[in-house]
Parts: C-alpha cells; structure tokens; sequence
C-alpha cells in the first residue's frame, strides 16, 4: 500500500492558481473527450461531438495569458538586459521540449521498426517546429500541430518585443499593444486571404489549412496575452467586472459552439473559415478574469482537477500517437472474444486509462525532474 500510495503521490505547487487549472483541466479533458471518440460508431458520434469544444484553443489563450503575464514583468524590469531573455527561453525550452522530443524519437523509433516506407528525412521539420507553419500539417505526430505554434509565439513574440523597446525605444506598455494587435489583425487578414484564395470542399480544408498552421493560429494565443495587459495594467477593473465578463465569455464560447455545427453552411463559411476562431478566443479571455480570482480549492474533486491541470501536458504529448495509434491500435481485437460492442467500450476505457496512467509516470519521473533542474539551474 505504501508503495502505491508513493507512487502516485505527485509534487504540487502552492503558488498554483485554481481557478487556471479548472481550465486547463478543462482543456485536456476536452482534447482527449475529442479522440476518445475515435473509437465510436459514425451513427453515435454526431451526438457524441455535442459535448466537444475546442480544448487547444483555450490552452492557446491560457498560454498567453500566462506567459504574457512573464514577458511585461520581464520587460519592465528596469534593469533589463538581453540576457534576461536567454533565461525565458532557457526555461521555457526546458519546460516544453524534453516531453516533445522525447515522444518524437520514440514515435521515430516505432516507425523505424514497423513502417518499411518511413524516412527520417520525412520528420525533419519537426526539429524545428516547420511541419505546418504555412502548409497542411503531415500524419506524423499529428497532435504536434499545436506545439509548433506554441513554440513559434515563445520565440517570435520576445523578439518584437525586444525590437520595440530596445530599437524603437518604446515602452513595454505600448510595445505590448503594438504587437498584439498587429498579430491578431496580421492572422485574421491572412486567413481571410486563404478563405478567399483556396477552393474549401469539406471539414478536413478547415481543419488543415485553417485551424492547424502556424500562420493562422497566433493571434489565439495573443488574446491571452491582451489579456496579460489588462490583468499587469488594469488589474482593478479585471477583478471588478469579472463576474459579467464570466457570463458574456460563456456565452461567446457557447454561441462559437453552436455556429460551428454549420460550418460547411455557404453563408456561414466566412465566418467559420476567419472569425470563428477570434471568437472562440475572446469567449475563453472573457472568462480568465472570474476563473484567475479562484485561489484554491477543496475536497476530492478539486484535487483531481488539480492534479489533471498538473499533468495535462504530458496527457497531451502522449494520448493520440503514442497511446491511441501505437498501443490500443495495434492490439489484435478481432481475434478476442468479446463482441464488437463490448471491443468498443474496452477501447474507449482503455484509452483514457492508459493515457492518465502513462502521463502519471511521464510527468513524475520525466517531466518533473526536469522542471526540478530548471528552477536549479535559472534560480
């Protein structure tokens, strides 16, 4: 019992925010909801996807809200210098990438192995994060899509920023608004520009040369970071109107939700193409100010969302490739002896059991360790 109780036993911050990890529980709960679907019957999953809302989308505006929050502090420092930047980096490379890489070199591995026709010149772009920066991204790692445009707002935006206040001169206020705005009103015309220039024939259009590029994403995550303005700059008027902001964010989320059922609609396709995404991002900002009010929790349930919050990067990196495609598609379920149902129900319960059971050990023996050293190495 000791050795169990040891053994799931995981570090948890104190300084952690409840209300964020409400969200990003959240988040990965929906992303993972999404692909558990896989294994229904077509006939179902039209219901089933009801209850599906975008979970990436709100970690992108969470991620800016948060790392947003890091770069003002960082920049208005006012003894800082350029190697305060190395240091941001520094630790938020060693946050994201060691999971990352760590999946790609056992997913190339695995492909080595048992995929007679895979090169590994064919993943090269994945050491870079280019794999979908304009282009549709490949069937390889597919859920990597998300992390490249993660990665590419960490290394872009400090740069502009850095630009602005140390070329131009500017301070980090105006810096700030300068250039959320230019990558938000930047991301909207260029996807404009694609739903005008390409010819859309079905979902999968939207969801490759839309939803799943660098060039069309970045302004989600910046909405997070316009919210990181008014929380460091306005942060009376962000608590004290948190309440209605909660209920118009929800109802933007819900609004998003319900239009995004027609998106193949010709009348709607502008919409859904260009500006469904802006809307879904302001809905989820809304929401930020009420939800970063909530300091702690308690009872069972806040300490599973808690601990859901904590390793939900690690559920992220491992859940579709690793577990869905290497592990519960690869087993031999038509020489069982349980009928196609009950295969079914096996195969949905197994896929959320082993994803929190394998990303309970990715993140205690791996990620965690290793977050351990940042705080050595940058404190």
């Amino acid at each position: 019992m000791y050795f169990i109780i040891r053994f799931f036993k995981i570090e948890i911050d104190s300084t952690r925010l409840f209300g964020l990890d409400i969200l990003r529980a959240l988040a990965i709960l929906f992303v993972i909801y999404q692909h558990a679907g896989n294994y229904l019957p077509i006939v179902l999953k039209e219901k089933y996807n009801v209850f599906v809302f975008d979970g990436v989308s709100i970690f992108f505006v969470l991620s800016g809200f948060l790392i947003g929050r890091i770069l003002i502090q960082l920049y208005s420092k006012p003894n800082f210098k350029t190697k305060d930047l190395l240091v941001f980096w520094n630790r938020r490379w060693l946050r994201t990438l060691p999971n990352y890489f760590l999946a790609l070199c056992l997913l190339i591995l695995l492909n080595f192995a048992f995929n007679p026709s895979f090169t590994i010149r064919s993943i090269t772009k994945y050491l870079f994060f280019l794999q979908n920066f304009n282009s549709p991204h490949p069937s390889f790692f597919p859920e990597s899509w998300s992390l490249s445009v993660e990665e590419w707002f960490y290394f872009i935006i400090p740069i502009g920023l850095l630009f602005l206040t140390k070329g131009l001169k500017l301070n980090t206020r105006k810096s700030v608004l300068l250039i959320v705005f230019t990558l938000i009103i930047f991301t909207t015309l260029f996807r404009y520009y694609k739903f005008a220039t390409h010819e859309i024939s079905s979902l999968g259009d939207w969801d490759l040369l839309f939803r799943k590029q660098v060039l069309t994403r970045l302004d989600s995550i910046m909405y997070g970071v316009l919210g990181s303005y008014f929380f460091y700059y306005h942060s009376k008027n962000w608590f004290k109107h948190r309440l209605k902001l909660f209920w118009v964010g929800l109802l933007l989320i819900l609004s998003a939700k319900i239009l995004s059922i027609f998106n193949l609609k010709p009348t709607l396709g502008v919409y859904n193409f260009v500006f469904s995404f802006s809307v879904f991002a302001i809905g989820v900002l809304m929401i930020i100010p009420y939800l970063s009010s909530i300091k702690s929790g308690k009872g069972f349930l806040s300490k599973i969302i808690i601990r859901t919050s904590v390793i939900s990067y690690a559920m992220y990196i491992l859940h579709l490739s690793l577990v869905q495609f290497w592990i519960i598609d690869r087993i031999n379920w038509q020489n069982s002896y349980l009928n196609s149902n009950l295969i079914i129900t096996v195969k949905f319960l197994l896929f959320w059991v082993l994803t929190f059971f394998l990303s309970h050990i990715l993140y205690k023996y791996f990620e965690r360790p290793i977050m351990n050293l940042r705080k050595a190495k940058t404190s």
